[in-house]
């Protein structure tokens, strides 16, 4: 009986390498298309504007963000109004400053992308709403 013979492979195996999971794959097209920041941004506009049709307020925003993109410009769904009011959330006690804390938690729920790190206040942990609404807006814009 002829030994029989396998052919080579075509690429060197290695044990330890697995081919990229759907998840993987999944997680990378919805980060280079900012899938996760466009939805927090539409949520949380949802929320400060209770429109009464969610989901026409949302389709107006996404047409709103694309006309804006073909113009070369950012699309900011938060006036300073909008800000100032979630400052206020964020400022419990009415003393009119918020911890850094605080700070990137806001910046976080308006999906402002890189916001300043230290903004004006940091070194005293009491971010005024001023500073808040303008470093929001900044980052707002950059994103």
């Amino acid at each position: 009986m002829p030994a029989t013979t396998l052919p080579p492979p075509s690429q060197p195996t290695n044990p330890h390498s697995q081919p990229p999971s759907h998840t993987t794959e999944a997680t990378d097209y919805l980060t280079k298309h900012r899938v996760p920041h466009i939805l927090q941004m539409l949520t949380t506009a949802v929320l400060f504007e209770r429109p009464d049709d969610p989901k026409e307020f949302m389709v107006r925003k996404l047409e709103e963000m694309r006309n804006a993109k073909a113009r070369g410009q950012s699309l900011v769904l938060f006036t300073r109004d909008n800000l100032l009011s979630l400052f206020r959330i964020f400022d419990v006690t009415g003393k009119g400053h918020i911890s850094l804390e605080q700070y990137h938690e806001a910046m976080k729920n308006v999906g402002a992308a890189n916001p300043n790190p230290k903004p004006a206040g940091a070194d005293t942990n009491r971010i005024p709403a001023d500073t808040f609404v303008e470093e929001a807006l900044r980052a707002l814009y950059k994103s």
